[in-house]
């Protein structure tokens, strides 16, 4: 956390919630499908002056770290990220306590665009 912090020159003092995700899956079109490798990523939101809204950092595995804008509202939390390459906004909400659900939408500079819609179950250990 405090790495990721330092990255991007904020101080992890600031940080209101971190976050270590492992996601293990299996790509799935229309039938089965071969396991992806597990991924583990970082995130950490910091304090801002307004409620429900501020910035956060997030790096996965081997990738380079991007800052972003989230907004909580409504229990759904937007994770939104801007630059020159592409935009992308993530709502994630919770379902049940172990079940959560995302929808992103991601446009590339190139003007394709990919959406997604996913559940993901969270596994207690």
């Amino acid at each position: 956390m405090v790495t990721l912090c330092q990255q991007f020159e904020a101080s992890a003092d600031a940080a209101i919630f971190a976050l270590m995700i492992q996601q293990e899956g299996q790509a799935s079109v229309y039938g089965g499908g071969a396991a992806t490798p597990p991924r583990t990523t970082v995130m950490v939101g910091l304090k801002s002056d307004d409620e429900g809204t501020g910035q956060f950092f997030s790096q996965t595995d081997q990738e380079p770290a991007i800052a972003g804008q989230y907004v909580l509202e409504n229990e759904v939390l937007t994770l939104s990220v801007r630059n020159d390459e592409f935009q992308s906004d993530e709502r994630l909400w919770y379902m049940n306590p172990n079940l959560r659900m995302r929808t992103s939408l991601v446009k590339r500079a190139d003007g394709q665009q990919m959406a997604s819609s996913c559940s993901e179950i969270r596994r207690s250990s």
